[in-house]
């Protein structure tokens, strides 16, 4: 299969978010780093808007590309049962459907601060 999304656009204030659609919890984020954590959500840098595009693939975690900089592994919760992404300014790039209260989430990048390219892999009922 392929990915649900492969969308290249100029992102405002350099931040993604992946998160349980619905409610969710923004994570504290202190501009150290590039990527910060909640129960309920992700946040990851990525190339400034000013800088160009970033690319953004979502998918199923079996049928996404990968880099060798994989940034994050680890579950988030979605009681929702789904997975939105999306930018600051409340921007659906993709929802994935996971079925599931629990979702792992792997996210990869160019393996810099300011990424051109985040990779995000949801499993679903897994």
């Amino acid at each position: 299969m392929s990915p649900l999304a492969d969308i290249r656009l100029p992102i405002h204030n350099a931040l993604i978010y992946v998160r349980n659609t619905g409610d969710w919890d923004v994570p504290a984020i202190n501009g150290i780093g590039h990527l910060w954590t909640s129960k309920t959500c992700v946040a990851v840098g990525c190339l400034p808007d000013i800088d160009g595009a970033t690319r953004i693939i979502v998918g199923d975690a079996a049928d996404v590309p990968r880099t060798e900089h994989e940034t994050f592994d680890g579950r988030i919760e979605t009681p929702s049962k789904f997975v939105t992404v999306e930018s600051v300014y409340d921007h659906d790039l993709a929802v994935v459907t996971t079925g599931t209260s629990s979702t792992r989430v792997q996210i990869w990048t160019d393996g810099t601060s300011l990424s051109s390219i985040i990779i995000v892999g949801v499993h679903r009922h897994d």
